[in-house]
C-alpha cells in the first residue's frame, strides 16, 4: 500500500514537473490570449480582462461578435497558476533534485527560472488586489478624489426643510459584490438611524431607462415597471467609462412595512427621492468616490494624435502634488507615470473640448506587485547572462585548449621533417 502511494504521487510530481504541462499550458495561454483579443474589440477590455483571466472564472466560454461560440476552455488565472507550479517544479525544485554536485555551474539557468515564477505570481497578485479609478482635471484646476469606473456605491441622504442634507450614509462597492454577479440576486441593506431598510437588485452593468409607453418591460428578464417607466440591459460599450450602472431598490419601511420601489441609474445625475414619515430622503447610485491622499493640481497639458485618426501620439501632464503643506511637481506622459505615496498616476486621457481650457484624465493604480515585474526581468537578465557567458567562456577554453594539442611545436615539425629526409 505505501508502495502504490510513494509511486502515485511520483507520478504527480512527474507529470506536474514535466514538459508536457509547459507545452499544453502555453498553447491554451497562446489561445485565450488570441480569442480575448478578438472578444475585446466587442466588449470591451473590463468585461472580456475579467471573463477570461478573473480568479472567480474556472472555465470560460469565448464570444465572438457577442455571439457565445460552442466551447469552453480552462479559465486564464488557473492555467497561469498550473504553468507557475510546473515552472517551480520543473525548472528549479527539480535542477536543485537532480544536479546537486555540479549546482554553481546552473545558478544562471534557476535564477532565470526563479525570477519567471515570480513574475507569474505578481500578476496573481495584480489581479486579485490591484484597483483602478480615473481622476480628470481641467488645467489650473485641483482634484483630490478619483473615480472608479467600474464599481457603483448607492448614497442615501437626508433632507430637512430648508432642503439641505448632511453627510451622506454610503453602500459601498464591496457591499454590492454579490448583487453585481447576477441580476436575479438581491441584498438587504439595514440602516440603524434611518426609518427604512433597502433592497437592492436587478443590478445591470449597463442599462437605460425606458418609458413603458414606447416598450413593454419583459418580467422574465428581472423587469417591471415603476413610475412609467423600466429599467433595461444593453450591450456593454468598449469604454468603461461609457457604460451606465443601474439597479431596482425596494424601500421598506420598518413601522408600516410599506413597499416602495425606485430605479436608480449612474446616468442620473440627481437624487431620487422618497417621502417616509414626512421626511424627504434621496437616494443616489454613482459610480464609487475614491478619497485621494493629496490633491492634484494640473498646471500645463498638452496632447498629440496621428493625422487623420483618434490615436494617440503623445500625451504630457505637468501637475503639483499638494499634500498639507508640502507640494512637488511631476511630469508625465504616456508610460512614464508619477508614483507616489503607494499611488500610480498614468496618463491615461487628453481633452481640449472647444471653448474651454484643456484637461487630462489619469488612471490612478494601487498594486503592491506593481515593480515586480521590472525587478523580475532585471534578475532574469542577470541569470541568462551568468548562463551565456558561463556557456560562452567554457566553449572559448575548450576551443583554445583543443587547437593547443593539435597543433605540434616548432621543434616537433623539424624533427618530423628532419626525419623525413
Amino acid at each position: 500500500m505505501a508502495k502504490s502511494s510513494k509511486s502515485f504521487l511520483a507520478k504527480v510530481w512527474r507529470v506536474l514537473s514535466g514538459y508536457e504541462i509547459a507545452v499544453v499550458t502555453m498553447f491554451l495561454l497562446l489561445i485565450l490570449t488570441w480569442l480575448c483579443t478578438l472578444d475585446m474589440a466587442d466588449r470591451g477590455i473590463y468585461t472580456t480582462v475579467h471573463a477570461y483571466y478573473d480568479i472567480e472564472n474556472f472555465f470560460v466560454q469565448p464570444h465572438y461578435k457577442f455571439n457565445p461560440l460552442p466551447l469552453y476552455l480552462p479559465g486564464g488565472f488557473w492555467v497561469c497558476a498550473l504553468l507557475t507550479v510546473n515552472l517551480i517544479c520543473g525548472g528549479i525544485v527539480r535542477v536543485i533534485q537532480y544536479r546537486r554536485k555540479g549546482l554553481h555551474k546552473y545558478i544562471g539557468v534557476l535564477l532565470a527560472h526563479f525570477s519567471m515564477a515570480a513574475l507569474m505570481i505578481s500578476g496573481a497578485i495584480t489581479s486579485i488586489e490591484a484597483k483602478h479609478a480615473h481622476m480628470t482635471v481641467v488645467k489650473g484646476e485641483t482634484s483630490d478624489y478619483a473615480q472608479r469606473y467600474t464599481e457603483h456605491s448607492i448614497e442615501v441622504v437626508t433632507y430637512d426643510d430648508a432642503g439641505k442634507h448632511a453627510e451622506p450614509l454610503v453602500i459601498p462597492s464591496e457591499r454590492m459584490q454579490w448583487i453585481k454577479k447576477n441580476w436575479e440576486n438581491t441584498r438587504l441593506f439595514e440602516f440603524p438611524d434611518l426609518p427604512f431598510d433597502l433592497e437592492v437588485g436587478g443590478f445591470r452593468r449597463n442599462a437605460v431607462i425606458v418609458p413603458t409607453k414606447s416598450e413593454a418591460p419583459v418580467s422574465a428578464e428581472g423587469q417591471f415597471e415603476v413610475d412609467g417607466v423600466f429599467l433595461k440591459a444593453v450591450f456593454d460599450e468598449s469604454q468603461e467609462e461609457a457604460n451606465s450602472g443601474g439597479c431596482y431598490v425596494k424601500v421598506i419601511e420598518k413601522e408600516s412595512k410599506k413597499e416602495t420601489y425606485l430605479i436608480l441609474s449612474t446616468a442620473v445625475f440627481h437624487p431620487v427621492t422618497v417621502t417616509v414619515n414626512d421626511t424627504i430622503y434621496g437616494l443616489r447610485m454613482l459610480r464609487e468616490i475614491w478619497p485621494m491622499p493629496y490633491v492634484v493640481q494640473l498646471d500645463e497639458t498638452e496632447g498629440e494624435y496621428y493625422p487623420g485618426s483618434s490615436k494617440p501620439k503623445s500625451f504630457m501632464s505637468e501637475i503639483t502634488r499638494f499634500k498639507g503643506e508640502e507640494s512637488r511637481s511631476f511630469h508625465i506622459e504616456m508610460n512614464e507615470p508619477m508614483r507616489s505615496d503607494g499611488y500610480t498616476l498614468y496618463q491615461a486621457k487628453w481633452a481640449n473640448p472647444e471653448g474651454a481650457e484643456p484637461q487630462s484624465t489619469f488612471e490612478i493604480v494601487t498594486d503592491p506587485a506593481s515593480r515586480w515585474p521590472e525587478y523580475c526581468l532585471w534578475v532574469a537578465m542577470v541569470g541568462l547572462c551568468i548562463h551565456f557567458g558561463t556557456s560562452l567562456a567554457v566553449f572559448v577554453m575548450r576551443s583554445t585548449k583543443s587547437k593547443s594539442t593539435k597543433q605540434p611545436t616548432t621543434k616537433q615539425s623539424m624533427t618530423q621533417q628532419g626525419g623525413a629526409e
